[in-house]
């Protein structure tokens, strides 16, 4: 679900040139798309009340956040496989955990 919520944020801000990413912002951006993207991809999820509470925002704010979000996306929350694929790639290379399954299997054992 982070993947594909950094898909619907690159997406928003390629849709809006506008929608700058802020130290006041960056929050309530990301868990909005958070919560887009699970309600997306899950079959189990958690409610807008969790992540109002994670995002530090009353669920009121989450509600109007959620419906804004889908307004800047056109409502389209769609992922395809190659834009997913590329996108969770991009965010492996960054991560310097993305070997940990590797050392971890190794020590095992």
């Amino acid at each position: 679900a982070y993947t594909a919520a950094l898909i619907y944020l690159r997406r928003a801000q390629s849709l809006h040139s506008h929608l700058r990413v802020t130290e006041y912002s960056v929050h309530r951006l990301f868990s909005t798309a958070l919560l887009l993207a699970t309600k997306y991809l899950d079959d189990k999820i958690y409610g807008n009340v969790y992540y109002a509470r994670v995002g530090g925002v009353e669920i009121e704010e989450m509600n109007s956040l959620e419906i804004e979000f889908l307004k800047v996306l056109r409502f389209d929350v769609s992922l395809d496989y190659d834009g997913f694929f590329a996108a969770e790639q991009g965010v492996l290379k960054a991560c310097p955990l993305s070997d940990v399954s590797d050392s971890t299997d190794s020590e095992v054992g």
